[in-house]
């Protein structure tokens, strides 16, 4: 189990310097359909269309100062033989970061096929447009 739980912290290192470098690298790491849920509902996503909706994404973080987003830490249990699940936290980074601006943290959720290496399910635990758009207000 410990091997596992390892394998998972490792598989989101990987995610989260591809997501810094290589958007497609990241891309890849989702299983061909995957289930995204958070505080608005639930659906199910084409890696394809996701891929797609990526750069689009990023400009939109851009735009409120998001400059990227740092893996935390990662806290992962196997669900049986063939699935983990992991909770990660995230920080958001800024343009503006400084000593008298608070850090933005996000947590998800994802469930990861280990046969495979693919994320299957995504949970956001908040709503990041309304956590970047309330900073933005400040």
């Amino acid at each position: 189990m410990e091997n596992t739980r390892t394998a998972v912290e490792e598989f989101f290192h990987r995610f989260d310097r591809n997501n810094k470098n290589d958007s497609s690298a990241a891309v890849s790491q989702f299983a061909g359909t995957f289930m995204a849920v958070g505080p608005q509902g639930a659906q199910c996503v084409k890696a394809s269309d996701f891929a797609l909706a990526l750069p689009k994404r990023k400009q939109l973080f851009a735009s409120f100062g998001c400059e990227s987003m740092q893996l935390v830490s990662v806290d992962a249990h196997p669900l049986g033989e063939r699935y983990s699940m992991a909770h990660t936290r995230w920080k958001v980074n800024f343009e503006d970061d400084g000593p008298s601006t608070p850090a933005v943290i996000v947590d998800s959720t994802y469930v990861v096929d280990a046969t495979e290496a693919r994320i299957v399910l995504y949970l956001a635990h908040q709503d990041i447009m309304t956590i970047l758009k309330e900073r933005a207000a400040r």
